[in-house]
């Protein structure tokens, strides 16, 4: 059977698609800044920098394809986002290509591609007009991905959800409280991606030729208003809707520009910056997956409420073990 390597594979996201490849029978190699104190059995781990190619030509040695999922989410600098989505993306496919590597499966963002505009989703053959760093930075990691060399297949998702993910697990808390900050407004739309769903995503694009060179939307084909979100949300935990309210887009930079300070002084990632703020000011975040729907022969996406209602019934499981 095959080793897949996978960046970013301890995180949100590469948890669960670590656990379906092992399902499947795949040999996984993690790659890790530093070795877990608590590792997966069956499971290599390799130890690589990022800003180091050989380190990582050495972690993807002897490995067949690489699922290239590690970001910087919450920079707090032009520079860093660039160095952890662009650099770090170019040392990755230049390394990946050295070492022999048959294919790339890179995770990208609906932040690469924009905000949608006049109520028009997201489509492939839209001129990119990425509004952050954060979406820049990704979309010129896409361009080395490209270039690599090596056959790939790029992945843009929106909003991604179904577990322990820091910025939906913050917006139960504020649920939980029974108020809920809305940076910008609450009627802006976006699209959803149960995290399952993803990961059947990425596994159909490392193992089907057919999606070869293409740069694919996936997410569910229904959009939601913010606040719609939200309800659905407190229904799945059983509460109450919150009250929200909105933040004027001024106090949401500010409040981002805060929240950087904070992080600077205590070493913790900050959970706003001023990058998201100016994703927040979109307002609508969707995108149309029908390409990826036609190329791969499905559809049957996961509602988000029945996602948001099997994220909780897990967590529910969890908590009652």
């Amino acid at each position: 059977m095959e080793t897949i390597a996978v960046t970013g594979g301890t995180g949100f996201v590469g948890t669960f698609l670590c656990n379906e490849l092992r399902r499947k029978g795949y040999k996984i190699r993690i790659l890790t800044r530093r070795t877990p104190v608590k590792t997966v059995p069956e499971t290599e781990y390799a130890v690589a920098d990022y800003q180091d190619v050989k380190s990582l030509e050495k972690a993807f040695a002897g490995a067949d394809k690489v699922i290239h999922l590690a970001a910087g989410l919450f920079c707090i600098s032009k520079k860093e986002f660039y160095r952890a989505n662009s650099k770090a993306t170019d040392n990755v496919a230049t390394a990946a290509k050295t070492a022999g590597v048959k294919k790339i499966v890179y995770q990208s963002s609906l932040a690469a591609g924009g905000p949608s505009r006049d109520g028009i989703p997201r489509r492939e053959d839209m001129k990119p007009e990425p509004s952050s760093y954060y979406g820049a930075s990704k979309l010129e990691g896409e361009k080395f991905i490209k270039n690599s060399g090596i056959p790939f297949v790029i992945l843009r998702a929106p909003i991604v959800y179904g577990g322990s993910e820091a910025g939906v697990s913050t917006i139960s808390d504020w649920v939980r409280r029974g108020l809920m900050v809305n940076a910008g407004s609450d009627t802006g739309k976006f699209s959803f991606i149960y995290v399952k769903d993803l990961v059947r995503a990425q596994i159909d694009a490392l193992e089907r030729d057919v999606f070869n060179g293409g740069t694919f939307y996936v997410c569910e084909k229904q959009d939601y208003p913010w606040k719609q979100f939200i309800t659905m949300m407190a229904a799945g935990m059983g509460r109450k809707p919150p009250v929200m309210l909105n933040m004027p887009m001024p106090v949401v930079y500010a409040a981002g520009l805060a929240c950087e300070l904070a992080s600077i002084l205590t070493g913790m990632t900050p959970m706003l910056n001023r990058d998201k703020a100016r994703e927040a000011a979109g307002p609508d975040w969707t995108a149309d997956a029908s390409l990826w729907e036609k190329t791969a022969g499905w559809d049957n996406w996961t509602t988000l409420e029945e996602g948001i209602r099997n994220t909780f019934a897990e967590e529910k499981k969890r908590e009652n073990k």
